[in-house]
């Protein structure tokens, strides 16, 4: 090709796919054309992951080597598998094709990922662009809070503690948006503490505020949990075993002390009983068919188990209920 080689055009590609998949303009009403766009039966997210993976195809075509190149390869093929099977385990066939489609989604990115970020160069500028859409949704909600809504006139979540910041599409929950917020901070952290120019040092210090700020408003306290340990974590490998306990006590008086009204009800309110109720009624799944033990009650139907469709907000719980034995396994290896 003339212009741009097949290895940089699917990174760009890459990077328009994460971009739409964070920001999700398709889904403002105020963008009118871009709105619900589609061409045929493919929306615009369809249109976008044929094309990211005809160039992932066409690159690793050209430069040879295999797909699976690692055992977190595996163990993530893995994974799908066991979600499948959850479901061919009962002969429920229609969860069967929505979890392929769902999860599918899920691990077709991961291989995107590890396949076109391949390079020092690659994974610098793929870790800039999260931090900047982190805070895109960042400002996004501060737009919830002072202006009422944000991009595309989305308000925020209104519940009896207050107003909690939302964003499109798959942060469309408060958790899942702060969770996300919480993965750029120890990268912010990171380039706060580099030996760099004092303007981007201060560009990350602006930004760590930004991102904390709505954080906050996310009233998610899993989230401020999150945040507490991954700072710990941090502290103690660029500071040591003393400065990261003196650090990350202060950061927890901090979060205990100023933190948004949830995170004062945190182990004390109806909530957390109803919780631990709810992780025993998962332990109990296990029990109810034999199959159940090996495989699970089935990818996505924990809900369909409790009272009242509630989830387990446990990861790894859900995993061993939905998907058994053998997702736990390789939900763990994945880690690992």
């Amino acid at each position: 090709m003339t212009g741009i080689t097949e290895p940089t055009m699917s990174f760009a590609l890459l990077v328009g796919y994460v971009t739409l998949l964070y920001i999700r303009p398709m889904e403002w009403p105020t963008l009118g054309p871009l709105y619900n766009f589609h061409l045929g039966s493919l929306g615009l997210m369809d249109l976008v992951t044929v094309a990211v993976c005809g160039a992932c195809v066409v690159k690793r075509a050209t430069e040879g080597g295999r797909l699976m190149r690692s055992a977190t390869d595996y163990f993530m093929l893995g994974l799908f598998v066991a979600a499948l099977m959850s479901h061919v385990a009962h002969t429920f066939l229609w969860m069967f094709r929505f979890t392929f489609e769902r999860f599918g989604k899920v691990v077709l990115l991961y291989f995107l990922i590890v396949n076109i970020v391949d390079t020092r160069r690659k994974v610098k500028a793929f870790v800039v662009l999260l931090v900047v859409l982190t805070a895109f949704m960042a400002v996004h909600g501060t737009l919830q809070v002072h202006r009422g809504v944000g991009f595309g006139n989305q308000p925020p979540m209104n519940t009896p503690e207050g107003i909690r910041i939302k964003a499109f599409g798959i942060f469309d929950d408060p958790n899942d948006l702060g969770l996300t917020l919480v993965v750029a901070m120890p990268l912010l952290m990171m380039w706060v503490t580099a030996r760099r120019g004092i303007v981007f040092r201060l560009l990350s210090v602006v930004l760590i505020a930004l991102t904390g700020y709505a954080l906050y408003w996310t009233n998610s306290r899993g989230s401020l949990v999150a945040l507490a340990v991954t700072a710990f974590a941090y502290f103690y490998k660029r500071f040591g075993k003393v400065t990261s306990v003196v650090l990350g006590t202060l950061l927890l008086l901090a979060i205990f002390a100023f933190g948004p009204s949830r995170i004062h009800s945190l182990g004390s309110d109806p909530s957390g009983s109803g919780r631990r109720d709810v992780w025993s009624q998962g332990l109990q799944m296990l029990k109810m068919q034999p199959q159940n033990l090996l495989f699970g009650v089935g990818w996505g139907r924990f809900g369909e188990y409790t009272d009242g469709g509630k989830t387990a907000h446990n990861s790894f719980l859900l995993a061993v209920s939905e998907m058994g034995l053998v997702g736990l396994f390789f939900y763990l290896a994945v880690f690992y």
